[in-house]
């Protein structure tokens, strides 16, 4: 008999986050030598400097422009490394010991970068405190800050270069770079501060393993829709297959953003990947409610009708194969993939698979049509809010991440009025959403 996939995750309960002559942890405190995390992220970084700054729950602090939500993770054992495919080679992590700082988030932020066509999607923004707390997840964690600035005078004086981007954001290759650069010290800095504990004792251990269980039980399969992420640091994943994942690999950090053009309302950024709250949800209940099967990814971006087939086929048969009586699909978003998805939950119905669907804003404005496919099959759906509701932000005493709100003439201090798509995490379908739904 093969050996079992099990992962021990070493979790540390941090109440506080203070600068210190030596990073380290104790009694429920991290200690961060700042020179020391910016001589850490000095080699090879192509950026002028990187502030870093710390922003406490309750504070009157807004962070603007943010990027990559990060949670601190080191392994401790096992194969591979924490954000495998970047910050070491793609091997197959999911098992052994890894230790995550709980509490803990390290947040990328930056101007747009020269060469960056910064439409509306790219302003991200977390309130500390006041009414723009209550909407995101990140008011209520320690967060890191990085803030990138660029060498402006270097930049100026390369030549433009085509887009690099061709769907949404258009980017030069050095503006791409420089966002990729983004993404990649804000996962070192992730892995540094969590080695801080990785010879400690945790606070609690939770141990992930898909035992077997009552076969009368239900069996559940979860259809992650991939948006915008790198699996095992590859953005260029076959888009006309699914694959099966062990839900494991998503806590050691195999699914990274690899794009910042979703709205950060619904932004799925590293945190939620690393604690995909529909993830836990499916653990919680494997053995007592349910027989959790696993993880099918893909990514239903395909924009031909041929491709859209293949990739729903390759969904429903491994839900088949493994015997699957239902299945969970999220986050569906309107576009190329939300066709496929709406595919896969056609033909999960017609196999005799029920199917539950998790849908994120279904629009970017009050004049366009929600959905631009729907199936009769799709008749339990889960919407986690409406990011279209304005809010009225006070004034706050500092701000991270710039001066200005992106697109306009606004003091990030403020006071300002923002609809909800710019709150960090305000509606993401696999984050710990606040709002919840009422039935009339």
């Amino acid at each position: 008999m093969s050996k079992p996939i099990r992962l021990e995750l070493g979790r540390f309960d941090v109440r506080d986050v203070i600068f210190s002559d030596s990073t380290r942890y104790r009694d429920g405190t991290l200690h961060i030598d700042r020179a020391e995390l910016q001589q850490h992220l000095s080699k090879d970084s192509p950026f002028k400097t990187i502030e870093i700054d710390i922003a406490k729950p309750g504070e009157e602090t807004r962070i603007v422009h943010a990027l990559d939500v990060v949670e601190p993770r080191t392994k401790v054992s096992g194969p591979g490394c924490v954000f495998p495919g970047i910050l070491g080679p793609p091997t197959q992590v999911g098992e052994g010991r890894t230790h995550r700082l709980a509490g803990v988030a390290v947040v990328g932020a930056a101007d747009p970068f020269l060469g960056e066509d910064h439409w509306f999607a790219r302003e991200a923004i977390i309130d500390m405190s006041g009414p723009g707390a209550d909407y995101t997840p990140f008011s209520r964690t320690f967060n890191i800050v990085l803030t990138f600035v660029p060498d402006t005078e270097a930049s100026s004086r390369r030549t433009k270069d085509e887009k690099a981007n061709y769907m949404v954001d258009a980017r030069t290759r050095d503006a791409q770079a420089s966002i990729d650069a983004t993404r990649v010290l804000s996962l070192r800095t992730a892995e540094y501060l969590a080695r801080a504990v990785r010879d400690l004792e945790p606070d609690r251990i939770d141990t992930y393993e898909l035992s077997p269980v009552d076969q009368a039980l239900p069996k559940i399969v979860y259809v992650h829709h991939n948006i915008g992420a790198a699996l095992y640091g590859s953005a260029r994943h076959p888009q006309d297959h699914a694959m099966l994942l062990h839900p494991n690999e998503l806590m050691d950090g195999v699914l990274v953003i690899a794009t910042r053009w979703v709205q950060a309302a619904l932004r799925d950024c590293t945190y939620f990947h690393q604690n995909n709250s529909i993830v836990r949800d499916l653990y919680s209940r494997h053995g007592s409610e349910l027989n959790f099967l696993g993880v099918i990814f893909c990514s239903g971006m395909g924009m031909a009708l041929e491709d859209k087939e293949r990739d729903s086929d390759s969904v429903v048969k491994i839900a088949r194969m493994l015997g699957a009586d239902g299945a969970v699909i999220a986050p569906l978003r309107p576009g190329h993939g939300g066709v496929t998805l709406m595919m896969v939950c056609e033909k999960c119905e017609k196999s005799g698979i029920k199917t539950a669907i998790g849908v994120s804003q279904l629009n970017t404005g009050r004049e366009e049509p929600g959905l631009n496919y729907w199936v009769p099959e799709a008749d339990a759906m889960v919407m986690p809010g409406d990011d279209e509701h304005l809010l009225q932000l006070p004034a706050m005493k500092k701000a991270i991440g710039g001066s200005r709100i992106l697109n306009t003439d606004i003091e990030a201090l403020g006071p300002i009025e923002v609809d909800l798509r710019k709150l960090y995490g305000a509606t993401a379908p696999m984050g710990p959403s606040r709002l919840g739904g009422r039935l009339h």
